[in-house]
């Protein structure tokens, strides 16, 4: 028993085509091609037999033969294709002799051949000529075409294995960089809630020294407490800008999101920034093109615009001007902020929106700073679902736009 699964084993790995091997399931594909081997096989058992009722070689069941070589080139090895090939040609050659030679009965189609026809070899031989070349060469063609076209099947299935598996590591490697980034934010977090409340507790207590001991500190001490003041201050700065930016990281897109009117958010922004703006002599102002609804978080969206615009004031020069402006473009809502200041240099552009990063120009400009701003906006716009650009020229200003998608 085990002889004979052996054998049958080895015919069916023999039938099937070689481009199945390290696809998986060989048994079963080998086990297929058996079947279909000795399937066709049976049919050009039985096709023999109807040829011999029919007329022999006066039938125009010969057709079929080539039919089944087809069939053959398509489902099994070139091998194998070869071998049922022969089998079928020989089984049609054996009717042809068998009835030309008299070892079987000839049942005659006399509308097609005369009487006697069959027995002559002129009509036997180029029949079996011209069927055997017929065979042939349509197993070879057919086969060589069906193993190119399982050479690209087998690749393109190898292909898509391999982008599968890379898919599957490109996931895992997210989630670990997700995981790293979480916990990044909930460090940083942390660190910056714990160092507020002293920051601003220190913050306030020089400013209670200076302000109820100015007669009795010398100037030295009086400059020494002032610098110490103004730098809790910017500690306390980058606390905040800290806390906004891992609350921004750990939002989820669709959480606790509700409709915003953004021309009104942002002339609710300009107002706030209309008093800071004029005392340093900037015109303020903004354009609302579209009213616009967009999903998301208010505070976010607020703290975004805000960004921006006192960005805008804090590197224009005195008689300049920062403009906001809100319109629709397609399906997205569009939110820029342009102003007449100092502008960017072209190599710090790559970088602006990284965090803790100030270009040489704008740490000349202006002292204070976290270089925590645009990497927040950033941040939050991509939360979004959307994508902030900047365009700039150094001593002539720049302009930022926040898109975003508008909801529905």
């Amino acid at each position: 028993m085990k002889v004979a699964w052996a054998n049958a084993h080895f015919l069916a790995h023999l039938a099937a085509p070689r481009t199945y091997l390290g696809l998986g399931d060989e048994d079963r594909v080998a086990r297929a091609a058996l079947f279909a081997f000795v399937q066709i096989t049976a049919d050009f058992v039985f096709l023999a037999a109807l040829l011999h009722l029919c007329g022999g070689i006066e039938s125009p069941l010969a057709a079929f033969f080539v039919f089944h070589v087809l069939i053959a080139s398509i489902l099994l090895s070139r091998r194998a294709t070869y071998l049922a090939t022969t089998v079928g040609f020989l089984l049609y050659a054996a009717v042809v002799l068998g009835e030309s030679s008299g070892v079987l009965d000839h049942y005659p189609l006399g509308w097609v051949w005369g009487p006697g026809a069959y027995r002559t070899w002129s009509l036997a031989g180029p029949g079996l000529a011209v069927l055997g070349v017929t065979l042939y060469l349509a197993s070879y063609l057919c086969s060589t075409i069906a193993v190119d076209l399982r050479m690209r099947v087998r690749g393109n299935v190898l292909l898509s294995r391999h982008i599968a598996g890379e898919r599957l590591k490109l996931e895992a490697a997210y989630e670990k960089l997700q995981e790293s980034e979480h916990t990044k934010s909930q460090y940083m977090r942390k660190v910056a809630h714990e160092l507020r409340g002293p920051l601003g507790t220190i913050e306030t207590a020089l400013k209670v020294v200076l302000q109820d001991m100015a007669g009795g500190l010398s100037e030295p001490s009086r400059d020494l407490i002032g610098r110490a003041q103004r730098r809790a201050g910017e500690l306390a700065a980058v606390t905040h800008d800290l806390l906004v930016l891992a609350r921004a990281r750990e939002a989820a897109v669709g959480q606790e999101r509700v409709r915003v009117e953004v021309g009104a958010l942002v002339q609710e922004v300009i107002e706030d920034f209309r008093e800071s703006a004029a005392r340093k002599d900037v015109r303020l102002s903004a354009t609302v093109v579209s009213g616009g609804v967009v999903l998301g978080d208010r505070v976010a969206l607020r703290q975004m615009v805000a960004n921006l615009v006192e960005n805008g004031i804090r590197y224009t020069k005195p008689g300049g001007s920062v403009s906001a402006a809100v319109r629709a473009q397609d399906r997205d809502l569009v939110v820029s902020v342009e102003d007449t200041g100092i502008g960017i240099a072209a190599e710090d552009l790559p970088r602006i929106f990284d965090e803790f990063y100030r270009g040489a120009q704008a740490r000349a400009y202006a002292e204070q700073g976290t270089g925590l701003g645009l990497a927040i906006t950033r941040v939050i716009v991509e939360q979004h679902g959307g994508r902030v650009a900047v365009d700039s020229q150094p001593g002539r200003g720049t302009r930022f736009e926040a898109t975003v998608p508008t909801a529905g």
